[in-house]
């Protein structure tokens, strides 16, 4: 086997499985291999994780990306994650009127600047965005939506936020 790169002799925390004493074998970013030590593989690159532990990458499912035009944190803060771990994160996404209208947009533009897996919530303000949940699950895969009832009178409309009330919800 070949690889990009082998990390080798660290101890491997595994989801459902545990903490295993072995080696990632490590492809186009991807992991091609879960080895034993010592790893039978040649790599063009390899770490000595000797006494570590080897952690899957981390999700973080709360994070406010792309609020302005040019959505520049997509990429500076997905950069600064993955120096931390988190390779996956769940961005919450907002929006007046129907999200059919801008998100494909949105999407495009955040996968060109990101350089981690994400995907949104969607933040849920008036009747039209309700109407349109399962359009958005099968549309777009989206499953997750925030709706908020924190913001009220004169604090919503300075957020920009509808107003959200029980009847809504």
């Amino acid at each position: 086997m070949e690889a990009d790169l082998l990390i080798k002799n660290g101890f491997l925390v595994m989801p459902r499985v545990g903490i295993v004493k072995g080696a990632l074998a490590i492809s186009g970013g991807k992991i091609t291999g879960i080895l034993g030590s010592p790893a039978p593989v040649k790599a063009e690159k390899e770490i000595d994780a000797e006494g570590l532990y080897v952690f899957p990458g981390v999700v973080q499912p709360h994070a406010h990306l792309g609020r302005g035009d040019d959505m520049e944190d997509f990429d500076t803060e997905t950069r600064s994650a993955l120096i931390g771990g988190v390779t996956t994160t769940l961005v919450f996404h907002r929006a007046k009127g129907d999200y059919a209208r801008d998100f494909p947009a949105t999407t495009s533009k955040a996968a060109g600047l990101s350089h981690m897996d994400f995907s949104y919530h969607l933040q849920i303000m008036e009747d039209l965005q309700i109407d349109n949940i399962p359009s958005y699950l099968s549309r777009f895969g989206i499953s997750s939506f925030k709706l908020n009832m924190g913001y009220k009178g004169e604090e919503a409309k300075g957020k920009d936020i509808h107003e959200l009330n029980d009847g809504l919800m």
